[in-house]
């Protein structure tokens, strides 16, 4: 058996027989393939990359702004209590922040409601997942989801889509 017998018995002649154009096109073709694949995991590292920038961005808003923090420390207080809730009022419309007064306690609860009103918006869009957001702020989507004056608010409000979030992922923020 010769050597061109060999290559046809391996089913090579076709490839032999191939022109350089042809090879050329095949080997245009192999390429742009790993190009495409080379450019698919980088744009999904990229995709990374946004998602855990737009999650600090959101740390960072929700832990630093003055209004939300005031907030925060009332939900960890107590949430519920009426009285609370006017001695509260009245002691945030005192309060000085760098020369100037701090919003009223119901502007400060707005901020507050739409920070989480964002959040689920960029759920919804899937800019960030689900899991992330509880990640961050389970403890206050919690203390959110079971606040009577903060429910009642975001119903007076209407805060539907936030709403519908909590009620939606009850069972991972409550749990």
């Amino acid at each position: 058996m010769n050597c061109s017998q060999f290559n046809c018995y391996l089913n090579l002649c076709p490839l032999l027989d191939m022109k350089l154009n042809e090879w050329v096109e095949i080997i245009f073709y192999v390429l742009s393939l790993i190009v495409f694949f080379i450019t698919y995991i980088q744009y999904r590292n990229s995709i990374k990359v946004r998602k855990s920038e737009v999650v600090a961005n959101l740390y960072e808003k929700f832990y630093e702004n003055e209004g939300i923090k005031y907030i925060r420390n009332w939900i960890d207080e107590d949430n519920n209590d009426a009285k609370k809730f006017q001695e509260k009022i009245k002691e945030a419309d005192a309060l000085e922040e760098n020369g100037r007064y701090l919003k009223n306690f119901d502007y400060m609860v707005a901020d507050y409601l739409n920070f989480f009103l964002l959040i689920t918006n960029m759920v919804r869009l899937k800019q960030v997942e689900v899991e992330d957001v509880l990640n961050l702020n389970k403890y206050y989507l919690k203390q959110l989801y079971l606040s009577d004056y903060l429910n009642e608010y975001m119903k007076k409000y209407d805060y539907q889509v936030l709403l519908k979030f909590l009620n939606d992922n009850k069972d991972k923020i409550i749990k």
